[in-house]
């Protein structure tokens, strides 16, 4: 199992955080950097995150492969 960490926020950044701290604990290793966008994301982040998806799931092809 492989993870990776994206979406928004609102006013701080407690839930990536959280998530992180949950992965960790998991076992679950997180194989690239977070994607946070502050409320909506813009177009760089949107494609960032886009990216970001289409590299996680080479890993995990690479992987099961």
């Amino acid at each position: 199992i492989l993870g990776a960490i994206f979406g928004s926020y609102g006013w701080n950044l407690l839930a990536f955080e959280e998530l992180k701290a949950y992965f960790e604990k998991a076992g679950i290793p997180l194989v690239l950097p977070n994607v946070q966008a502050k409320m909506i994301p813009d177009e760089e982040k949107l494609l960032e995150a886009y990216e970001n998806g289409r590299a996680l799931s080479k890993e995990l092809l690479a992987k099961i492969s």
